[in-house]
């Protein structure tokens, strides 16, 4: 019975926390971006006009680009299907393009997750260890909040969960290779970091890996849509291209600092400040557990995965261009599975009554700390670094976020409001909100709206310094992070 209930149960709390009030989630600009591409990349296909994917977004060598050719096409499909103002009879007409395109993600990650279960409970061969690291990644802050965007990271983590998960553990080598060559591919075509993945493959025979690697080649120029030349060599120098790029000075403000290169550690120190009290906490005891405790696929759960993270952190850790713990999402539900283990058999040493007071406790915690955060969840710091509201002193927090309810409240508080200066990355976000006018003049227009996050990167442009000592008519706080402050030139000239 277990079988069936729990997995529901996870599947219907991890569509609950993304489906709900999705529209209140922000957009991302990258969305527009992606929403784009998904609406064309389809379109091509449905035409069969192939000739579309020989010049698209990725052979363009100005920028770094992931593929993400499974992700267009499927939310593609769905915009078809569920957007309004389509050029089909068979659209529902439903939603707006991007919500469209959005829901694709929203039930694939409630569904992995529910999968997550079934293949952590198959690695420690206990379901209430599976159902523990399933039910915290299903309410991680994080994990919720890239599920309610159009965005790589999470369908990315999902085919490298799943190439791994299919090469190791599926008995029969013929399918787990075929299997996890598909997921190979499927990674690869969403982001060249998906080949990562190959370094813990070679811990297996040598031969079913070199052979894995043969029948990721073959599915990789099948799935390639545009692709007609050497499969080797544009692989080689797509990978290249995209290091190379990742190289380029990308500014953030990190540590206090503007810089263009964070620290090696930068990643790590993510992990720490974004992942849940009890996950960080319960992870340092996994070393313990798990080699006393666990005694089915220990090689799988104390190297081969260990290395998985380790290596995938590291090699991240490498370029300048560090952008943010959603470019290391693929770990996370790793590290979930390690503190599942942990936090199991650390409850087990516990009277039964206090056993299921503490599993209580964390839940409730775990959820009243997620919804707290609703809908901007990926604003989420934990107690350990003090919260968003310390932390954006030495980080940027809330990056192209505020844009919203900035502009919502400006045209609440002045209905007749025909034009307004927008300072900020979300700009290009506002004309899905408003039938306003957006600028950057911000010398003459009289409403100017400047994100917090251009203040930190950008505290030498003229408009930001002669802002910085202006007060606000508006200052856009949620939860203590300031989002963005509204000023009105008219009031600053008196």
């Amino acid at each position: 019975m277990s079988n069936v209930i729990f997995p529901t149960a996870i599947f219907l709390i991890s569509l609950l926390f993304r489906s709900y009030n999705l529209t209140s989630t922000e957009i991302y600009p990258d969305e527009i971006t992606w929403t784009v591409r998904s609406r064309e990349a389809f379109l091509a296909i449905k035409t069969n006009n192939f000739d579309y994917f020989k010049s698209a977004w990725w052979t363009k060598d100005t920028d770094t680009e992931a593929i993400n050719l499974p992700q267009t096409i499927i939310s593609g499909a769905s915009i078809f299907l569920l957007a309004k103002g389509q050029p089909t009879h068979y659209s529902l007409e439903l939603f707006s393009d991007f919500i469209a395109a959005r829901i694709p993600i929203v039930f694939l990650t409630s569904i992995f997750i529910a999968i997550f279960y079934f293949i952590t409970k198959r690695i420690t061969n206990n379901k209430y260890i599976a159902l523990l690291a399933s039910l915290l990644l299903s309410i991680d802050p994080t994990s919720i909040a890239l599920s309610r965007w159009l965005l790589v990271d999470y369908p990315l983590t999902i085919w490298m969960f799943l190439a791994i998960s299919s090469f190791f553990l599926i008995k029969n080598i013929k399918i787990s290779i075929i299997v996890s060559s598909i997921f190979i591919s499927l990674a690869f075509l969403t982001k060249p970091t998906g080949l990562i993945l190959f370094i813990p493959l070679f811990l297996s025979k040598q031969y079913k890996t070199i052979i894995t690697f043969f029948c990721f080649l073959v599915f990789a120029k099948l799935l390639w849509l545009g692709q007609e030349g050497n499969i080797i060599i544009d692989m080689y120098s797509y990978i290249f291209n995209q290091f190379q790029l990742s190289n380029n000075s990308f500014i953030t403000f990190f540590n206090g600092k503007i810089t263009s290169n964070p620290p090696f550690y930068y990643y790590v120190q993510q992990i720490l400040t974004r992942l849940p009290i009890i996950i960080i906490s319960s992870l340092l005891f996994y070393p313990i557990f798990v080699k006393k405790k666990i005694l089915k696929n220990k090689k799988l759960l104390t190297i081969i995965i260990p290395l998985f993270v380790i290596s995938y952190i590291l090699i991240l850790s490498i370029p300048a261009k560090k952008l943010g713990i959603r470019y290391i999402f693929p770990v996370i539900p790793w590290l979930y599975l390690f503190s599942g283990i942990s936090i199991y058999y650390f409850l087990n040493k516990l009277h039964k009554f206090y056993k299921t007071i503490a599993i209580i406790s964390i839940f409730a915690i775990s959820s009243t700390v997620s919804l707290f955060y609703f809908p901007n969840y990926y604003i989420y710091r934990n107690i350990f670094s003090g919260g968003p509201k310390i932390v954006q002193s030495n980080e940027v927090i809330g990056l192209c976020m505020g844009a919203r309810s900035s502009i919502l409240n400006l045209i609440n508080k002045y209905p007749d409001i025909k034009s307004v200066a927008y300072l900020g990355c979300s700009k290009s976000t506002l004309p899905y909100y408003t039938n306003v006018t957006i600028s950057t003049d911000w010398k003459t227009e009289r409403f100017v709206i400047v994100e917090e996050s251009m203040k930190l990167l950008s505290p030498n442009l003229e408009e930001i310094i002669y802002f910085n000592n202006k007060k606000p008519i508006y200052i856009n706080d949620w939860h203590g992070v300031v989002l963005s402050r509204i000023y009105d030139n008219l009031e600053l000239e008196k």
